[in-house]
């Protein structure tokens, strides 16, 4: 029996606490709008003031672009041009080459080189062309010699 008094007591206190939140809520609601309307008539007043004083007008405030957009946009009646980018691969100058032996069977014949550029980044820059074997076997199937351990792809 005591804990349904307890409970019932908590939700009528439970209740009046809510009436007065909206009540509350209600009341700051009127006053800002009372504030917002007593800020503009304080304004009008103001410049009134300041106009029978024969001074003059407070300027109108546009909204200013911050600098951070000013560099950004477009400069009116110019056109920037888009850069064109060329080829990586013809711009890279092959500073080491290095000629990777693949290992094949006998009677594999001798088909040329598949070529690999891979750039690393050191100190400087360091291009090197890795000159893979390709050879192919008796009964057809090619053989490429493998990249260094550590090396992906490249293009």
């Amino acid at each position: 029996m005591a804990l349904r008094r307890v409970v019932a007591a908590l939700v009528e206190r439970c209740d009046r606490l809510e009436e007065a939140v909206e009540r509350l809520t209600a009341e700051n609601e009127a006053l800002k709008a009372e504030n917002a309307a007593l800020r503009e008539e304080n304004q009008e007043l103001k410049d009134e003031i300041a106009r029978l004083k024969g001074l003059p007008p407070r300027p109108k405030f546009k909204a200013k672009p911050s600098g951070m957009e000013k560099s950004t946009a477009p400069a009116p009646g110019k056109k920037r041009r888009k850069r064109t980018r060329g080829a990586v691969k013809s711009k890279l100058e092959v500073t080491r080459e290095v000629t990777l032996k693949a290992e094949v069977p006998s009677g594999a014949r001798f088909k040329g080189y598949e070529e690999v550029l891979v750039q690393d980044l050191r100190i400087a820059v360091e291009v090197v062309r890795y000159r893979r074997e390709r050879w192919q076997t008796a009964d057809g199937k090619r053989l490429v010699a493998p990249l260094p351990a550590g090396i992906m792809g490249g293009f």
